[in-house]
């Protein structure tokens, strides 16, 4: 009852603000949705303007995956959900919010070419284009099955429909990702779980920016995460040169086709932005309807993925990223936070900078939640301000039941020149007149008595001060931090070189340090290094191979004792007879001491092939077939050659 009174409150799942001061929140409302304009009269007084049905636009269920982007400028919202209670009908949406009864735009309906069973992850907008990403069920590999793939769709942002089809995008087109670590034998990352916002990107195009995203592989075969990173460049490359995946008919596989091939007048490539969609022809809007998936799979924008973890426990489930942190060389790294399903968050350092090969670390392990809650969300917080300092930032990290606030850096828990360096965080420099590890806001503007290692695993000793190299060798040889988050009723430390929560609004968050405890580094980095797969997947071939050999040597063992006429351990309780059905092994299982008793008959499903009994083998078995009556089967002297299809 209590869990059904939870499901019944309003979750507020949209917040936007407008130009003209007004703002509007959108809520489940017990499965009713429902959206409200306010207006701020005075301080802590807000009067409703006018309040409308929300169903498009946020979920009917809280737990729903679903995401939005929405446009202050012309009050339109572009969200990707469930339309209905069931959500059996998604879709990505585009609506008017100032018109009550404007009917939009959507995806057509239950139409699983264009979306089927999907989980949208994430949404942003960039120029004229809005881009979903998520991932879905997929038929498209006919014989193999279902599967889950990660996608990311795209619809032009002045898309005003059709004109025989109003209400029905003309420009939705997606394409897959791929995120594999590589060999001859790749392994893919299919399901894709979140992402982090489109940052600026570090190399020389000026209009590339990169996205972060988590994935995970199916939980039939080996349990692992992987962190990709997409290049808005080539993402835009694919939608813009990839060829369509088309099936000309029912039962058919899906060719690679480009439109000028099958469309007999294209003007425009399908997907694209045009000034009034609705004077497409008629040809071009039912190509895309029809074909929504493009051929070529968008590129890690690496040679392979940044961090890789194996394993059933701690699998990634969020990521943010705090883009351009500038080190003490003068070069921008983008710091890496990882939520994991066991209450851990995870610090990386992704220092490829313009190269594709893959150069990165790990820096610190977090136990946010002491009872190993998922963690569900995570955000980076800066002030408004323009102050983008370490100092200022903070780590917002949200489970089902608790949402906790931690800085961005612990530098203090080093404690000598070694470790400090050995961290190799941006965040954090070596003071050698103060003789500690301090963070970004300690350091002064000359910066010269700073030490700092970011790119070098193992720094230079002699880099250190004379004598402190000896301590760090014989004491410290931790290269990776591990913080246990436990309250405790301490007064907050005022020093922020330490990295300690401070000035936190919530009740339990200001007094509330991180507690160090050590472990080895290279057990852990080893956990997340990419090219663990290299190990990890044969060895576990290699197992499955002897599992199967011993499990078939059993098998052939059992049919040998069978063809010489042994009794088997099932055959000492009941006799195995094969009834007409040739899919049907029947069992009987025979009472002890009681001949009236009926038999259970108990059906297994195998498939044999055998003939009906004829009335001259009857006469001559010498078998009486009375008891066996109902069941056809063959008498034991009766040798029958099995057939297995």
């Amino acid at each position: 009852m209590h869990e059904f009174q939870d499901d019944c409150q309003n979750y507020i799942r949209m917040y936007a603000s407008n130009l003209d001061g007004t703002f509007i929140v959108c809520g489940t409302n017990a499965y009713k949705p429902l959206c409200r304009v306010y207006y701020a009269e005075q301080e802590n007084q807000y009067k409703v303007l006018r309040e409308f049905h929300a169903a498009g636009v946020v979920p009917y269920d809280a737990e729903h995956n679903s995401t939005y982007v929405y446009n202050p400028e012309t009050q339109e919202i572009f969200s990707a959900t469930a339309a209905d209670f069931a959500t059996l009908d998604p879709l990505i949406y585009k609506r008017d919010m100032t018109k009550e009864e404007d009917l939009g735009l959507r995806t057509n309906r239950h139409d699983k070419k264009i979306l089927n069973e999907p989980s949208f992850v994430a949404s942003f907008k960039i120029e004229d284009y809005v881009y979903f990403w998520f991932r879905e069920a997929t038929y498209e590999q006919r014989g193999c099955g279902k599967a889950v793939y990660a996608r990311v769709g795209r619809v032009c942002s002045h898309d005003h429909g059709h004109a025989r089809r109003k209400d029905t995008w003309t420009s939705f087109v997606k394409a897959p990702l791929n995120c594999s670590a590589p060999g001859e034998f790749p392994h893919y990352f299919d399901e894709l779980v979140a992402t982090s916002e489109s940052i600026p990107g570090s190399n020389s195009l000026s209009d590339n920016r990169l996205l972060y995203a988590v994935f995970n592989s199916p939980s039939s075969i080996i349990p692992s995460s992987a962190i990709c990173a997409f290049s808005m460049h080539d993402v835009k490359q694919v939608f813009e040169k990839s060829e369509f995946k088309v099936q000309h008919n029912i039962g058919m596989r899906h060719l690679p086709r480009y439109p000028s091939a099958v469309l007999a007048s294209a003007t425009v490539k399908p997907g694209f932005c045009v000034n009034d969609s609705r004077l497409l022809s008629d040809d071009i809007v039912n190509f895309v309807n029809n074909n929504p998936l493009l051929n070529d799979a968008i590129p890690n924008a690496f040679e392979s993925p940044l961090f890789v973890h194996l394993g059933y426990s701690g699998s990634f489930t969020q990521i943010a990223v705090d883009a351009k942190v500038r080190g003490l060389d003068g070069q921008e790294y983008d710091v890496v936070f990882v939520g994991t399903d066991n209450g851990k968050v995870l610090k990386m350092l992704n220092t490829a900078g313009d190269s594709r090969s893959v150069k990165s670390n790990l820096i610190e392990v977090i136990n946010v939640f002491a009872d190993g809650s998922v963690v569900t969300g995570l955000f980076i917080y800066h002030p408004k301000n323009g102050n983008r300092s370490a100092s200022s930032g903070k780590l917002i990290v949200l489970s089902s039941k608790e949402i906790r606030l931690l800085p961005l850096f612990h530098c203090s828990e080093a404690r000598d020149c070694w470790s400090c360096l050995k961290l190799q965080d941006p965040y954090c420099a070596w003071d050698t007149q103060a003789e500690r590890c301090v963070g970004q806001s300690s350091w002064k503007k000359s910066k010269l008595n700073l030490l700092q290692n970011v790119r070098r695993p193992m720094p230079n000793v002699r880099a250190c001060p004379s004598g402190s190299s000896k301590v760090a060798k014989t004491e410290s040889l931790d290269g990776i931090l591990q913080k246990d988050f436990v309250p405790a009723n301490l007064e907050p430390s005022g020093g922020s070189t330490s990295g300690q929560s401070d000035g936190c609004a919530c009740n339990d968050l200001e007094s509330s340090p991180f507690r160090s405890s050590r472990h080895d580094p290279e057990i852990v980095k080893e956990t997340y290094r990419s090219d663990a797969f290299a190990v990890a997947i044969p060895l576990t071939f290699l197992i499955s191979s002897i599992l199967g050999f011993l499990f078939g040597y059993k098998c052939r063992m059992s049919r040998l004792m069978k063809k010489k006429g042994l009794p088997t351990k099932d055959q000492l309780t009941g006799n195995v007879y094969y009834q007409n059905n040739p899919a049907v092994i029947s069992t009987v299982k025979t009472a002890v001491n009681s001949s009236k008793a009926a038999p259970a008959v108990t059906q297994i499903g195998l498939c044999d092939t055998l003939p009906k009994l004829s009335t001259s083998s009857q006469q001559h078995s010498g078998v009486p077939l009375k008891s066996m009556s109902g069941y056809n089967t063959l008498p034991k002297s009766h040798l029958v050659k099995k057939v297995y299809v």
